[in-house]
């Protein structure tokens, strides 16, 4: 004979099941007609027996034995018996809660997450409920529940570390309106852990100080630190707020990079990225004015410094190795920059700002700055001579946070 394990269905408390007493019974103090075409089963149900049984609707002993030959005989004329999945099944359905919940909750933002970590629970909850009511299937509750929870942890937890991958490559480089930008759009640049490299028309700023070495020969090494950190820092404003990134700081030279880390195909961005580079070297200078008073009071060297911008096309990604990596620009139109830079030494007349631009720059601020002409120079890579330019004044107010 073949035994088979059954999972009993309580469909109602034992309360609501009609019991009545045996004497009362054959004392015909029970109605006999409620006990017709009925099957009748004849049990101890007294507290003081040895007949203790718990029930999904009591916990308390003592409730009688008896009942359980009820629900047996109700589910097996009802065919009512639970119904449990196979436990592949029940494996293959935790993988799919878990892949699913994982594609709702990761493209969600915090506060969403938490939501819905609070409403998906409820709603499968909700759907054991009424499977168990309808089809007498039972559903895994806690299982799923918790494999929803698991997923949403997963998610925060990779997503806090995608962030402070990323955000460890823009620390102090960027604006915080800017590093918040980079967050909401890391899908476009962030790749297996590192920012894909990528061609990009961006606009290059050089600067550096002039007679350093000079400088740096009559100062304490502390008092030359704090100075230099001090002028660094605010340039580095200067560059943040025109939408500019530090790419790195070469000892007492400055290197900011206009256009990244988003590639600006439009012309009217690439053109934007040149004036914001164009504006902060200008916002440079006169932050520099009221900085070397505050130097001049306190005893200090002032300092004066030369700028160098070219628009060009460069490499832009993650340099170095899986220990230390460093988000950088390579390509000429860095050289060029830097080449403009150096050349502010030997262009002192006619040259106010001493900021010089290339051609190529200067095609897209000319209708923003007043500029003159300064020389000719045959540029690395190039057969054809190429006009170098300084900025003299601001034609107009620039906007310089247009966005595109």
């Amino acid at each position: 004979m073949n035994e088979k394990s059954v999972w009993i269905n309580w469909v109602a408390p034992t309360q609501k099941i009609p019991t009545y007493s045996f004497a009362d019974v054959l004392q015909k103090k029970i109605d006999i007609a409620k006990l017709k075409n009925k099957i009748v089963l004849v049990g101890l149900t007294a507290t003081g027996t040895n007949d203790p049984l718990k029930t999904p609707f009591e916990q308390t002993v003592p409730t009688s034995g008896i009942y359980i030959h009820a629900a047996i005989l109700d589910n097996l004329l009802n065919q009512r018996f639970l119904r449990k999945l196979p436990w592949q099944f029940e494996l293959l359905l935790l993988l799919i809660v878990g892949i699913t919940g994982t594609i709702i909750l990761t493209p969600q933002k915090f506060y969403q997450r938490i939501l819905l970590l609070g409403l998906l629970p409820l709603i499968w909850f909700s759907l054991s409920v009424l499977a168990l009511a309808t089809t007498n299937l039972w559903l895994p509750t806690a299982a799923p529940i918790g494999t929803i929870l698991l997923a949403g942890l997963s998610v925060q937890w990779q997503e806090q570390k995608e962030k402070q991958q990323l955000m460890s490559l823009f620390a102090s480089h960027v604006s915080q309106e800017t590093a918040a930008l980079i967050w909401q759009n890391r899908t476009e640049i962030f790749q297996n852990g590192q920012l894909d490299a990528k061609e990009m028309v961006v606009t290059v700023l050089f600067s550096d100080i002039r007679s350093f070495t000079t400088i740096s020969e009559g100062m304490k090494p502390q008092e030359l630190l704090k100075w230099l950190n001090t002028y660094l820092g605010a340039m580095a404003e200067c560059v943040h707020e025109h939408d500019g990134v530090i790419d790195k700081y070469i000892g007492d030279a400055v290197m900011a990079v206009f256009g990244i880390p988003f590639a600006h195909t439009q012309a009217d961005e690439i053109q934007q990225d040149a004036i914001n580079a164009v504006s902060a070297a200008m916002a440079m200078q006169e932050k520099l004015i009221l900085l070397n008073k505050k130097l001049e009071q306190l005893g200090q060297p002032t300092i004066h410094i030369g700028i160098g911008i070219h628009t060009g096309l460069v490499v832009v990604g993650s340099i170095g190795g899986s220990q230390r990596l460093n988000y950088s620009v390579l390509g000429d139109a860095v050289n060029v920059a830097a080449r403009l830079e150096q050349l502010n030494k030997n262009t002192q007349e006619g040259n106010p700002n001493n900021i010089l631009v290339s051609e190529t720059t200067y095609q897209m601020i000319k209708d923003n700055f007043y500029t003159q002409e300064v020389q000719k120079l045959k540029l690395r890579g190039r057969q054809k001579l190429t006009m170098v330019y300084c900025v003299t004044e601001i034609k107009s107010s620039v906007n310089s946070t247009d966005k595109y």
